[in-house]
């Protein structure tokens, strides 16, 4: 079996590593190949199974993006041709507009919709129906977050693998920190959001402020941060460091800037990370995550443009720790009804032999 993902960037991102990680579990002899765009002049080691498009396009720069992306479908297309593989794995919408329909092989083609389209109404729209256009011809809709299903058509088979870790953490009884501690714990972006939390978590005294991570507005906020003297940096950390930073912390921030539509529909790794390690996180009000959250009771939800509304809400959560106790204790209860990685993931295996079978027949 030969199997190809497609993505826009080098190196490719997590998730698409994760789900070639797990093809190579479930079919360790199939031909597992990369078919990616280098868009920068950054030095990189390729691995021996990427098939690289190398043309500059600026992160960042969508206009430029897509005024290359013509170069990057017509390579695709002739790869793919001479590769002809079982099956595509055309990983968010940009891979889906450039994954050639007509291929003589029929291999399954399958749209891994990372990120649902975003931008202004009109953009938005256009990249919508370019999107379903395209869909037509495909086999299987993968979605990272169980939102985005009610987007897409009935009718167009389609299995939600959200990015949930594979590992299960083990949840210990554990009291509040003295001083109570709110975390960030992730990429450093977002940084107008971030903004608000620093002013509005900083801003009271009897609690500690930790920022786990890195990322391009690392040394914006740290900069930021300055004055204040109850937040701290730490730095990148390891996917196994994971449970020990949770431990650190009583309460994690995890809302991201609601007015995009993207992050409306998507679903946080925070999420699943928050039911994994039991430590509640507070999320984007006006999100389907933030509805859900608020609704199961396992989580918590504000304004995160409001820095007296993020102020007021962490207050209250350590000013009323039954109501916060309440919160994990959900969080477990609602664990047993999540599915894992791996469960997910044989559904789409199942989908991918089943169809091989009837094209084999076909």
């Amino acid at each position: 079996m030969k199997i190809v993902i497609i993505d826009t960037s080098i190196p490719i991102n997590t998730r698409n590593s994760k789900i070639e990680n797990s093809f190579k579990e479930i079919y360790p002899e199939a031909e597992m190949l990369i078919l990616t765009w280098k868009r920068d002049k950054v030095a990189f080691v390729t691995p021996s199974n990427y098939i690289v498009y190398e043309a500059e396009a600026a992160y960042g720069n969508p206009t430029e993006k897509l005024k290359k992306i013509l170069g990057f479908a017509k390579f695709a297309r002739k790869k793919l041709r001479e590769l002809q593989p079982d099956v595509i794995i055309a990983s968010h919408w940009e891979s889906l507009l450039v994954t050639p329909s007509d291929l003589p092989n029929k291999p399954v083609l399958i749209y891994e919709n990372l990120d649902v389209p975003t931008g202004s109404y009109l953009i938005r729209k256009a990249i919508q129906i370019l999107e379903g256009r395209k869909l037509k011809s495909f086999d299987l809709i993968i979605h990272a977050s169980r939102f985005f299903q009610e987007l897409y058509p009935e009718s167009m088979p389609q299995i939600i693998l959200e990015n949930k870790s594979k590992f299960d953490f083990k949840q210990e009884e554990q009291s509040t920190h003295n001083p109570f501690v709110v975390s960030y714990i992730g990429t450093i972006r977002y940084k107008e959001i971030l903004e608000h939390f620093v002013t509005a978590a900083c801003s009271i005294d009897d609690i500690e402020v930790k920022i786990f991570g890195d990322g391009h507005d690392l040394e914006h906020i740290k900069a930021f941060s300055k004055g204040y003297k109850n937040i701290s940096f730490y730095g990148s950390y390891s996917f196994s460091q994971i449970p020990e930073i949770y431990g650190q912390s009583d309460l994690v921030w995890a809302a991201y800037p609601n007015k995009d539509y993207n992050v409306v529909y998507a679903i946080s790794n925070k999420f699943h990370e928050s039911m994994a390690c039991g430590k509640p996180c507070i999320y984007a009000d006006k999100t389907k995550l933030g509805d859900f959250v608020s609704s199961n009771k396992m989580g918590y939800i504000v304004d995160p443009y409001s820095d007296e509304s993020i102020k007021k809400l962490i207050l209250n959560i350590k000013d009323n720790l039954s109501e916060y106790e309440a919160c994990k204790r959900n969080i477990l209860k609602n664990k047993q009804y999540e599915t894992t990685w791996g469960q997910d993931f044989a559904k789409v295996v199942d989908f991918i032999n089943q169809k091989l079978e009837e094209r084999r027949h076909e």
